[in-house]
């Protein structure tokens, strides 16, 4: 009966992160489910689960703060990868306060745990015509210029095959 509950309080539209966070450990412990068997029973996202968990490592006084609103859960799942309770607290007054957006704190989280923004493998060159295209040409990996020059003259080919065959832009 206690289970039925539970999956009805998670079915509800209004619920708070920190009460579903809740739910889903008493779930979780009422059932010895992994996280895995608790999304195929609700048909929750696993990693919607897993950052709901994360809420609760939180200092009780933060949770509070997610609850109330103050912290969005967002911010507050970022703040929940630092191991250090010294610098949640920063972070978190900061949040509250409204002085950083959550991409800051993931930022700030990234920084504090030695880990900077992944650069961008691969390529990106975006060039403007004056009429107002904008070519894109991108790889995965890096590139050359040749190589960037024989992809585009492919296209070129291609659009110029599709013009010989009337085929229309959409």
């Amino acid at each position: 009966m206690l289970e039925q509950q539970l999956i009805e309080n998670l079915l509800r539209e209004d619920l708070q992160p920190i009460e579903e966070a809740k739910a889903f450990a008493m779930l979780l412990e009422l059932n010895g489910w992994t996280g895995k068997q608790l999304s195929e029973a609700l048909r929750v996202p696993q990693s919607s689960i897993s950052r709901a968990l994360a809420l609760l490592r939180l200092p009780d006084d933060i949770q509070e703060q997610v609850a109330n609103g103050a912290i969005s859960a967002r911010s507050a799942y970022e703040l929940s990868r630092l191991d250090d309770e010294s610098q949640i607290r920063p972070l978190a007054a900061k949040a509250a306060a409204g002085t950083i957006t959550h991409e800051q704190a993931a930022n700030a989280v990234r920084q504090r745990k030695g880990k900077l923004k992944p650069k961008a493998r691969g390529i990106r060159q975006t060039f403007l015509d004056p009429d107002g295209w904008r070519i894109v040409v991108s790889l995965n990996r890096r590139g050359t210029y040749p190589e960037m020059e024989q992809a585009l003259q492919r296209t070129l080919d291609e659009i110029r095959h599709r013009m010989a065959n009337n085929v229309q832009l959409f």
